[in-house]
């Protein structure tokens, strides 16, 4: 340990590992079986390999880097690079979604206009979709819904997805009331609140946290996670507003 902790005044680098190279054998298997079973070359459970080598590598990649964080070995420069990390995932993620927003956005107010020929694109309804309407929500000039005419049922948006919308935001607020608790060394608060809506990610911090891990100095791993469940309020609020307002 005093080995460690002496290492740990240098920048860690860590040693050579199997993990990536395993995770991409896993994520060419997962993809594999879900092409074989959509294409109904193989049955669903071809699916089954690739999320077990999925759980096994979050388990024991997880174990490593946790571990390595037990041991002292990470200082606070090595801190800096993940929280920039997360930061350089999420604003990833952010442009990630922009890219679906915009082509929403464009389908919307662009594409389907077009196709029922307004504008200068007149001759889309003269010569090639005289029968399109261009409403919204729009099936297609091709009309490819699953009922016998060809049409869609339209899910509203204050039904299911405002439900959702609610418990994702709920589940924010267990999350930075456990962020403050941590802060401040509530230890009691931070067990109780923190999962109420769990997922992979919160369940490993939760095993975590009643294992005695984080400091009111050091948990990056707690923050990342609060910062990537506000994210997702944020996107999906975003989404919810944005579907029903435009």
């Amino acid at each position: 340990m005093a080995q460690a902790h002496a290492d740990a005044e240098k920048y860690y680098v860590p040693h050579s590992s199997p993990w990536p190279i395993y995770g991409s054998i896993t994520l060419f298997v997962l993809m594999s079986g879900a092409v074989s079973a959509l294409n109904d070359w193989l049955p669903v459970w071809a699916l089954l390999p690739g999320f077990v080598m999925l759980a096994l590598l979050f388990i024991f990649w997880f174990h490593t880097v946790i571990a390595e964080n037990q041991k002292g070995m990470y200082n606070l420069a090595v801190d800096r690079s993940f929280r920039m990390g997360m930061m350089w995932f999420i604003f990833s993620e952010v442009m990630f979604f922009a890219a679906f927003f915009g082509a929403l956005f464009y389908a919307r107010n662009l594409a389907v206009p077009w196709l029922s020929g307004e504008g200068v694109k007149v001759f889309n309804r003269l010569l090639l979709w005289n029968n399109y309407d261009g409403a919204w929500p729009t099936n297609g000039p091709a009309a490819l819904g699953p009922r016998a005419n060809g049409t869609f049922e339209t899910v509203p948006a204050l039904g299911l997805p405002a439900v959702n919308t609610a418990i994702l935001l709920a589940s924010s607020v267990t999350v930075t009331i456990a962020h403050h608790a941590l802060l401040a060394g509530h230890r009691t608060r931070l067990k109780g609140l923190h999962v109420t809506l769990g997922a992979i990610m919160l369940t490993v911090i939760w095993f975590r946290v009643m294992n005695g891990h984080f400091t009111p100095e050091r948990h990056f791993g707690f923050e990342a996670v609060a910062w990537y469940w506000h994210f997702v309020d944020v996107v999906w609020l975003g989404l919810f507003t944005f579907v029903y307002w435009l």
